[in-house]
This record gives C-alpha cells, sequence and structure tokens, in this order.
C-alpha cells in the first residue's frame, strides 16, 4: 500500500540556477520548463521521504506547498513550523467562508475567508524577519468586515491587534 500523499511541492528556479538544482537532484523525475530556460521542480512527496530533506538542499527560492485539503490521520500540518526553523514562511488555511453574523450585520463572506500565519516575521509578506510569528485573518478590505476580524479573535480568546494590512 503507497503511503498517504501529505503534500505537493512546486519549487519556481531561475534560469541562472537552472545547473545547480539539476546537480542537487541528479535523475530526478519531477524537474520541467519553467519561464524561459528556467526550471519548475514538482514533487508529491510522502511521508517516506521527509519533504525537509528537498527543501534544505535547495538554495533559497520561491516554493508553493499545497496540503491536502483532506486532514490525513497523523499528519500534523503545523510541522511546518518546525521545518522552517528560524527561516521565513507562510502557512495559509484557505476557507470556505465566514459566516454570516446577524447579530453584527454581516452577511456571509466567501471571497476573503483565509487565516494566514507567518513564520519568523511580523509582516504579511514575511519580507522582515522577527523572532517570532504573526497570524492574520483575511477578512475582506469593507471597514465593516473589522467588526467580523474582532468577532473571530474573540471566539478564540483573544483581540485584534495592530492596524488592518492590505493583504493579497
Amino acid at each position: 500500500m503507497a503511503a498517504p500523499q501529505l503534500a505537493v511541492i512546486n519549487v519556481e528556479v531561475p534560469a541562472a540556477l537552472a545547473e545547480q538544482v539539476r546537480a542537487l537532484l541528479p535523475g530526478y523525475d519531477g524537474i520541467g520548463p519553467w519561464s524561459g530556460d528556467g526550471l519548475m521542480v514538482t514533487t508529491a512527496r510522502t511521508d517516506e521521504v521527509p519533504l525537509a530533506d528537498l527543501l534544505r538542499d535547495l538554495p533559497p527560492l520561491v516554493a508553493e506547498v499545497s496540503l491536502a485539503r483532506e486532514p490525513i490521520a497523523g499528519a500534523d500540518p503545523l510541522r511546518w513550523i518546525e521545518l522552517a526553523g528560524t527561516d521565513r514562511a507562510t502557512v495559509t488555511w484557505w476557507l470556505p467562508g465566514w459566516p454570516a453574523l446577524p447579530q453584527l450585520d454581516l452577511l456571509e463572506q466567501r471571497k476573503h475567508a483565509h487565516v494566514q500565519l507567518t513564520l519568523n516575521s511580523r509582516d504579511i509578506d514575511e519580507l522582515h524577519p522577527a523572532p517570532d510569528h504573526t497570524v492574520y485573518v483575511h477578512v475582506g478590505g469593507r471597514e465593516e468586515e473589522q467588526r467580523r476580524a474582532s468577532w473571530l479573535a474573540a471566539q478564540v480568546g483573544h483581540a485584534v491587534i495592530g492596524q488592518p494590512e492590505w493583504g493579497w
């Protein structure tokens, strides 16, 4: 029986680093063309081979990691915190929507419904290193959506800190 798939990783490799990456991954069949002479390294890793092995051998590159949509028995999605070490990274949970909140006069929100954890950074684009992590709750840009953010924070016993930021 095959091991369960835990994640798919797509790493964008610019042309200047293509040969270095090919040398790191000799004979690897998940390398394909991307943007001119660059490469796209795609891997569907399982728990048989630790994901960190591939990530730590590559030079610093943009990587998109897509975790399985359904929870996998025994898999810990927060393991990414440990794997990131002191590197800056983001873990995002895309949700189907926020509920309607009639008591706050808010309709259901489907477009901007995700939670983002920036690791080792305090800004939404993880540009500035920090010794801790920050949670962003994406609720939409309308002023009334800030009430939703406050309501969501209260549901877990916290409050919104800082000013709203323009996210993605």
